[in-house]
C-alpha cells in the first residue's frame, strides 16, 4: 500500500520526469560526441594502387591521411612489374575514415620454386594432374618404345632430366617422356 501511495505521489512524478529529461539530454550529448569522435560523416575514397611501386603507393596513401601495411606475398603476376602492388584491402573505390590501415600485397620478383612431384612410373593422365596441381605446365610429350602404354619414364625441363623433389620455377613447361606400348628392340 505504501508503494502505491509513493508511486502516485506528485513528488515521485516530478522526480521521474527530471530523471527522464536528464537521461534524454545525456543520451543526446553522448551521441553528438560519438559522431565527432568517430568522424561519422567523413569518407575517404581508397585510391587504386594496383601496379604501383611501393614508394608512390605510400605517398598516395599518406596524402589522404591513410596508413598502410605491406603483407608479404608469394603471388606472382607476370603482367605487373616486380615489387608492385598486386592486391589491396579495402579495395579501390571503397569509402573509409582517416587513419584507416590499407593492406598491400606486393608482386613477387618471379615465380617461386616448387618441388617436382613424383610422376615417373605413373600414367600420363595421373602425371599431368599431379604436375598441374603443383603449378607446372605440361608442354611436349615425347613417346619412346617402352612396354608401358602412356607410362611416364622421364620428366625434362630445358633439356635436362629432373628427379622427384628437385625445385624449379612454378609455371615452368615440362616435357614428359612416355611409353608408346611397343616392346623395345633387344640390343
Amino acid at each position: 500500500m505504501k508503494i502505491i501511495r509513493w508511486l502516485t505521489d506528485l513528488g515521485f512524478f516530478k522526480w521521474a520526469v527530471r530523471a527522464a529529461g536528464l537521461l534524454v539530454v545525456l543520451t543526446f550529448i553522448l551521441m553528438q560526441w560519438l559522431k565527432y569522435d568517430t568522424h561519422h560523416d567523413q569518407k575517404i575514397t581508397v585510391p587504386d594502387l594496383s601496379g604501383m611501386a611501393l614508394e608512390p603507393a605510400i605517398e598516395a596513401l599518406t596524402e589522404l591521411d591513410l596508413r598502410y601495411a605491406v603483407v608479404d606475398s608469394t603471388k606472382y603476376n607476370p603482367n605487373l612489374p616486380p615489387y608492385s602492388v598486386i592486391e589491396q584491402f579495402p579495395v579501390a573505390g571503397a569509402s573509409v575514415k582517416e587513419k584507416r590501415k590499407i593492406y598491400l600485397n606486393m608482386n613477387a620478383a618471379g615465380y617461386s620454386e616448387v618441388a617436382v612431384p613424383l610422376v615417373v612410373q605413373v600414367t600420363l593422365r595421373n602425371a599431368t594432374s599431379r604436375l598441374t596441381a603443383a603449378g607446372f605446365k605440361v608442354g611436349q610429350i615425347e613417346y619412346i618404345d617402352a612396354l608401358g602404354t602412356d607410362m611416364v619414364y622421364e620428366v625434362r625441363y630445358q633439356g635436362r632430366t629432373l628427379k622427384s623433389g628437385q625445385k624449379i620455377p612454378q609455371m615452368s613447361s615440362l616435357t614428359l617422356v612416355v611409353g608408346n606400348g611397343n616392346k623395345p628392340l633387344e640390343e
